[in-house]
């Protein structure tokens, strides 16, 4: 079995225990309404697994340090955010981290922020769309897969 989902600076969450994975493309409208509590909650009804034994990983993203909106930015109301000037910095792995520890999702099992990758810190690797919307093309690709 394999899941994939396109992104550019939203994060590709990973979920996975031994008998099951689970893939989420989590932007800020997914975050905002849940998305990664419901992935949680949908993978412990379907597949019975217990959510101390989910592991989350984040695939690379737009960090807080790069994701700005203006200050009346309407997602402000809903999103974890910092104020610097004129500027509001959306931070989408708290919101994200938040809604998993409160499903049951242990913080040992939850990937760190240090190792996350931010889409905006590395162009050589990643396309922005944040950073780079005046170029055409830009996508990634996240994939997970289990074998049976």
């Amino acid at each position: 079995l394999w899941l994939a989902v396109y992104h550019a600076d939203c994060i590709p969450l990973f979920f996975y225990t031994d008998d099951a994975i689970g893939l989420a493309h989590v932007g800020w409208r997914g975050t905002a309404k849940g998305l990664p509590a419901k992935i949680v909650r949908e993978m412990v009804k379907h597949f019975k697994v217990d959510p101390k034994d989910i592991v989350v990983k984040f695939g690379p993203f737009i960090c807080k340090n790069h994701y700005d909106v203006s200050v009346d930015d309407e997602r402000l109301k809903k999103l974890p955010h910092d104020l610097r000037g004129d500027k509001a910095y959306i931070d989408l792995y708290q919101a994200a981290r938040e809604q998993l520890v409160k499903v049951g999702i242990s913080e040992s099992r939850i990937m760190n922020y240090k190792l996350c990758e931010c889409t905006a810190e590395h162009p050589d690797k990643y396309w922005s769309y944040h950073q780079d919307r005046e170029q055409l093309a830009g996508v990634m690709l996240s994939v997970i897969g289990r074998a049976h």
